[in-house]
Formats: C-alpha cells, sequence, structure tokens
C-alpha cells in the first residue's frame, strides 16, 4: 500500500507514488519544514521505462520558492495507475538541506 505522508530531506528526488499504486489523488500538500530558509520545489508526475529508468515527466510545478514554514496546496486530480508522483527539492545556500512534508489527500 501506497504511503500519503512524506517527511523529505536532502536534494534527491522522492518517488511520493509509484506509477501504478492506482491512488486517487485529489489534492497535495507541499510545506517547508526548514527552521530559517526557503526551498524551490519540482513536482511532477510521470512513467519509468522497462528499465526502470524515468522516461517521461509532466512537471505541475518547476523552481516553485517555498518559503519557511510556507505550505503550497495544489488541487491537482489525476489517478496514478500509469503515473508516479514525484517531488525534488533544492537548496537555496550551500550549507543548507531543504526538509518538506508532502501530503496526499
Amino acid at each position: 500500500m501506497a504511503t500519503l505522508q512524506h517527511n523529505i530531506s536532502g536534494e534527491l528526488k522522492t518517488v511520493i507514488l509509484s506509477p501504478g499504486d492506482n491512488i486517487n489523488v485529489d489534492s497535495i500538500s507541499i510545506t517547508n519544514t526548514h527552521a530559517t530558509l526557503g526551498t524551490h520545489v519540482d513536482l511532477y508526475i510521470g512513467t519509468y521505462s522497462e528499465d526502470g529508468v524515468k522516461a517521461t515527466s509532466y512537471y505541475l510545478n518547476k523552481g516553485y520558492l517555498l518559503h519557511k514554514g510556507e505550505t503550497l496546496i495544489l488541487t491537482q486530480k489525476f489517478n496514478n495507475s500509469k503515473f508516479g508522483l514525484f517531488v525534488k527539492l533544492t537548496k537555496l545556500f550551500s550549507s543548507t538541506t531543504p526538509t518538506a512534508d508532502v501530503i496526499i489527500f
């Protein structure tokens, strides 16, 4: 069963929902949980090729600046039977690690 709540730390791509989880998504909440700094957020849906490499991606938002403590709520309805949902955080300064919470409703 898919996990609908995620605590994210760092700049790696994070799989929120895998393709084929068959979850009906009504909205997505992303909250910057860093104590002092903002972060850039990429949120996208995509697929994998047969060898497990990301084959396609379609951005819901790209490079959105999420200030400390700010929450972004997207009312993006879809079923992820064919597409996965991914998030990537990007730090603003070299000495920080971006953190965020992602919740699927």
